[in-house]
């Protein structure tokens, strides 16, 4: 018990703090769901079809009737344990449990949304959040490697794109099929790139260049040999290859 007590007023300044940002948003035009998971549900639909503005409204929402329902479910097992019932704590701890899975989607949804709408700062603060809760929530750890990537810390963004590959080498995100464990493998290369691992950089987009010619034959077959990476002409052939590739994918 002592770890939910632990967690969740970080969540509840995180959840306060985005709801307040989108309780002026008129709705969404249908029927409000009437439970967390209805409202992260209805997030997530909403950004898959790139309505992000009320995505982020629905998710507020999850989250806000998610907090409370976990601090309902908390005071219950307080009186149960006070009473000895203990089924009815096992019961209610169950239910914290779940809350907590709903807190940790709601968060991811906010996190990817700030991605999309290029809020990197944002979408850090809340992936961390995520990850606080389920340090192996993979989708929020994915989220997490793009948005420290564009404010430019490269190092933890591969960090995370590790953990993410380790948990699922073929890990693809299931609200956006268009986006990969190739994108974060190319992603990982572009960032070795960046902290002048170069040789490193290479060996990853050779990787993904043998992947992506599976798909599309016309792409060149490259191997180490083709990159001098002494020279600024090497350097300059390894980070095209890395553009070209982001257009594949």
């Amino acid at each position: 018990m002592k770890r939910f007590v632990q967690i969740l007023p970080i969540i509840l300044i995180c959840g306060a703090l985005l709801f307040v940002g989108c309780a002026t948003d008129e709705g969404t035009g249908i029927e409000d769901p009437t439970t967390a998971t209805g409202w992260i549900e209805l997030g997530w639909s909403q950004f898959e079809i790139g309505d992000y503005d009320n995505a982020d409204y629905s998710f507020s929402f999850g989250i806000n009737d998610a907090e409370q329902d976990y601090w309902n479910a908390y005071e219950d097992s307080l009186y149960a344990a006070a009473i000895g019932d203990s089924t009815g704590q096992d019961s209610l701890h169950q239910v914290m449990m779940d809350q907590l899975e709903i807190l940790t989607d709601g968060l991811t949804g906010i996190g990817w949304n700030s991605v999309k709408q290029a809020n990197a700062a944002t979408a850090s603060f809340v992936f961390i959040n995520a990850i606080d809760i389920d340090p192996d929530y993979i989708d929020a750890l994915a989220g997490f490697a793009f948005s420290l990537q564009t404010i430019e810390q490269w190092l933890q963004s591969n960090e995370n794109v590790e953990s993410v590959l380790g948990l699922d080498p073929d890990w693809e995100f299931e609200h956006d099929w268009q986006i990969d464990y190739l994108d974060l493998m190319l992603m990982r290369a572009e960032n070795y790139f960046f902290l002048a691992d170069f040789e490193a950089s290479l060996l990853e987009a050779l990787v993904v260049n043998d992947l992506v010619r599976a798909d599309y034959p016309q792409l060149p077959a490259y191997t180490v040999e083709d990159f001098n990476l002494a020279t600024i002409e090497g350097r300059t052939a390894l980070i095209e290859l890395i553009d070209t590739l982001e257009d594949y994918l």
